[in-house]
């Protein structure tokens, strides 16, 4: 991580830049970067140039974000929304169970 925040131009070498592991999140490692830019007009193109770098040092390590992933279960769905089309549903899920799925009545 200090490499890529070193290689990135406008970065000031004095006062030195910082990376600081700062706690340990659910599904991450919290880090702090520290940087200092001669004019506050380079402060969004730098951050944007070192968020790249930074990810292509993490991709080139072949080291992943994580992301949460959530499962959604529907219950029930309410006439406004049209119902859920059970097609669709089985086609996705080989586990359909037709219990969690409530069809609307079909306009006129």
């Amino acid at each position: 991580m200090l490499e890529a925040v070193l290689s990135t131009p406008l970065i000031l070498a004095e006062p030195p830049p910082s990376v600081l592991i700062v706690g340990f999140g659910e599904n991450s490692l919290n880090f702090s970067i520290r940087i200092f830019v001669s004019e506050l007009a380079n402060r969004l193109l730098v951050a944007h140039d070192l968020y790249m770098r930074l990810e292509k040092a993490l991709r080139e390590h072949k080291i992943e974000i994580p992301f949460p992933q959530r499962d959604i279960h529907i219950r029930s769905v309410t006439p406004e929304f049209g119902g859920i089309d059970k097609k669709t549903v089985q086609a996705n899920e080989p586990e359909f169970d037709e219990t969690l799925c409530s069809i609307a009545p079909t306009k006129p």
